[in-house]
This record gives structure tokens, sequence and C-alpha cells, in this order.
């Protein structure tokens, strides 16, 4: 038998075709009960003037997480510390019209007072789209000047990257603490301020007793959230308790 020494020795990395990997990242952040995603329009080809995600090519001696760090703040600016989750690998035979291309896409979740960009490598504009929902769960983004953008308007497989982002999002839900990523400040917020952004994500308003009640049973119960003692904030003429989200024992 040929030793591992031997056959690496004798391998030949050209005996098979290889494709490129991106990696690409869809930077959701939350406002009044909204969900927003941000996108850059592309000024190189392919898909010159189309609205994108930004993304770039792994390099050899980067991962793939290392590599959305770096074309993130490269193409809009955003650095810092940012949670990424890996959401899959997209891999069409024909996603690129270049090549065959493989991309590993993730999911940033930034509070939107946090959210600070501006347009960057290969970016001629940038822009914050709202998500809107319909009843055929058909997807659409608008931006403040009111241009909507459906799937054909948006370059590669994008949009089909944007909704498996969302609905993986809506379905984290239930079951870990992914909204609390959006919160301006997990030391000292409301159980308003986290309805808000389950509303978002969701794509619908939650009820409010039913809500509370979930939140203590699920979180201030276990100790993942706790109140702060004494502290309160005026919500519609009456005080508000304030809690703190414990990260050490957070469920994602």
């Amino acid at each position: 038998m040929i030793s591992e020494k031997d056959f690496l020795a004798a391998y030949h990395p050209d005996a098979y075709e290889r494709p490129s990997v991106t990696s690409d990242i869809l930077v959701f952040t939350t406002k009044q009960h909204q969900l927003y995603i941000l996108l850059i329009r592309r000024s190189e080809p392919p898909y010159a003037g189309k609205w994108a995600v930004p993304g770039g090519f792994i390099r050899m001696n980067e991962t793939a997480e290392q590599t959305a760090i770096r074309k993130l703040h490269e193409e809009t600016g955003i650095g810092g510390d940012v949670y990424l989750e890996q959401l899959q690998t997209f891999s069409a035979v024909d996603r690129d019209p270049r090549m065959r291309i493989l991309s590993v896409a993730y999911i940033a979740m930034i509070p939107k007072n946090k959210l600070n960009y501006a347009p960057g490598v290969g970016t001629s504009e940038i822009a914050l789209f709202e998500v809107r929902r319909n009843e055929n769960t058909d997807i659409q983004l608008c931006s403040e000047e009111g241009l909507i953008l459906k799937n054909e308007d948006i370059a590669f497989d994008h949009y089909e990257m944007i909704c498996a982002a969302i609905h993986r999002m809506e379905g984290k839900l239930d079951y870990t603490d992914i909204a609390f990523s959006f919160l301006p400040d997990q030391e000292f917020f409301t159980l308003t301020d986290l309805r808000e952004i389950y509303d978002a994500i969701a794509g619908k308003r939650y009820d409010i007793g039913n809500f509370r009640r979930f939140i203590l049973n699920r979180y201030v119960e276990s100790g993942t959230v706790r109140e702060i003692p004494g502290a309160s904030r005026k919500e519609r003429g009456r005080p508000a308790v304030i809690y703190r989200f414990d990260k050490k024992k957070r469920l994602c």
C-alpha cells in the first residue's frame, strides 16, 4: 500500500476541475417592527447597475468567515464586532455567468444604532431596503425613496439567498435567542423593545400578553434575561421594567 507521504508527493491537483468560492453577507437590521436588509449597487460587470448583497472571492489564506468580514468592510465600511451566522452554501451550476462559483452565505445581524455604512470597493450605491411580505409569501424590498426590488432586479441568486435568510431567522425565533442580536443595548431594554424585533423578523405583530408570557417563561425563569432592580423607563405614560441579557447563557 502506498504511504501517505508518497501519495501526496505524486498527487496532481489539476486532475479535477476546481470551482471558485465566494463569501456573501446578508446584513439585516430592524426598526419599529420592520426588518431591513442592506444592499449594494454593483458598479462593475457582471450585473453592473444591479443590486446585490456584499461579498467576494475567498483568498487562499482565508477562511470563508474571514473573507466575509473583509468584504463587508471593503464594500460597505462596516467593521468591528459583527455577529455572523453561516446560512448555507449556494451551488447551482449556473448561478454565476463568469464561471463555476460556489457561495458560502452568512447572515449579519446589526442593531440599527450601530449600522454605519458607506459605498466601498465595486459599489456605486448602498441603501437599506425594507422587507415586505405578502399573503403569497413573496418578498419585496422597498427603499426609502420608494424603489421596489423583485427577484429580477437583484444580481446573481441573491434574491434566493435573501429569502432563505429571512426564513431561517423566522424559524429560529422560537428556539434560539437570535432576536437579541438586534437589540441596541443588550444590557438595558424593555419587553417592548424586544417585541418590536420579534415582530420585524416574523413579519407579524405578536400579542402583547402572549409575548410577555413567552419571554418570562423561556428567558427570565432560566436566568438568560434578568430584571434590573429599580430600573424603569416610561412607555405610553407608564413605567416599563428594564431587563438585561446574559450573553453567557445564550441559546444560539
